[in-house]
């Protein structure tokens, strides 16, 4: 029943697209025409955008997903100097080498405020 629903509405709508492409080329019944063609335009171009816009979210998340499995690959090989590596290392450590303490203006002349040196 339902193969016979997915194979018929593009037959039918074919068929009215020719319908309303014959009446326009021979400019008998136009008004006729035009609905024929408007049957078969909008739908088509509905269907059309509505597949673009869902597998448009399947191309970013397969390209995000490719990028992770190539740096996944890298990291097998070399875990601390490829990129996805250094990343993690990134996180759990601090380098003191990037950051300086300098004295803050208090009244007492204590404390320290962080800053990332040039």
């Amino acid at each position: 029943q339902a193969g016979t629903l997915f194979f018929i509405i593009p037959i039918f709508w074919v068929v009215l697209w020719t319908i309303g492409l014959i009446l326009g080329i021979t400019k008998k019944c136009t008004k006729l025409g035009e609905w024929c063609f408007r049957c078969t335009w909008c739908p088509a171009m509905f269907i059309g955008a509505t597949i673009m816009l869902i597998f448009s979210f399947f191309a970013i998340i397969s390209v995000g997903w490719a990028d992770f499995c190539v740096n996944l690959d890298e990291f097998e090989s070399d875990p601390l100097g490829s990129t996805l590596g250094q990343s993690i290392t990134g996180f759990g450590s601090s380098d003191d080498s990037t950051t300086t303490t300098t004295p803050a203006p208090t009244a007492s002349g204590g404390g320290g405020v962080p800053e990332l040196s040039a």
